[in-house]
């Protein structure tokens, strides 16, 4: 019998794909990634974190995070009728060091008054304070919405290419 992959992992091989891409072309550089499962919750997190490749600013990255909960994964493997289309949720963090003051009024002008924003600030005594803006948007994202997360990802790209050049 063939492994029949889940929604959740051809979404992030095409996004992981697209981002690898325009890593080898040189516009952006893959600083981390994880694949994670999480043997509490049985739930899936898939993290690809990337910057600019040629930036002002060496602390500015964007993560893209995509994840499932066992409820998904469990009815999409089992075939459970009722359920929603298989898919995942996915969200969009922005970082930086703060003494870069980026504005982050600027990040919501590039990615719209209808999302969720969560701004943290993070003081660490090792890496000094950081600052990241999280985008939620609420919405589970199918496999038939992939060219969206793609087009996001390309955002996400021209989003550090206005931060980076908006602290020039």
């Amino acid at each position: 019998m063939m492994f029949d992959p889940t929604a959740f992992d051809n979404l992030k091989v095409v996004l992981e794909g697209a981002i690898y891409d325009l890593d080898l072309s040189g516009d952006i550089r893959v600083l981390d990634r994880k694949d994670l499962v999480d043997l509490a919750t049985m739930s899936r997190r898939y993290e690809i974190k990337f910057a600019l490749r040629n930036h002002t600013l060496p602390s500015l990255y964007t993560q893209f995070t995509l994840e499932a909960t066992m409820e998904q994964l469990a009815a999409e493997l089992i075939k459970k009728s009722g359920f929603q289309q298989p898919g995942a949720y996915v969200s969009i963090d922005f970082g930086w060091q703060s003494e870069h003051n980026i504005n982050i009024e600027q990040v919501k002008e590039l990615w719209g008054e209808t999302r969720t924003y969560d701004e943290k600030k993070i003081i660490s005594s090792q890496h000094g304070t950081r600052m990241v803006v999280s985008i939620d948007f609420h919405r589970f994202i199918t496999e038939n919405m992939i060219d969206d997360c793609i087009a996001m990802i390309h955002h996400m790209v021209k989003t550090l290419y206005e931060l980076d050049e908006g602290y020039i």
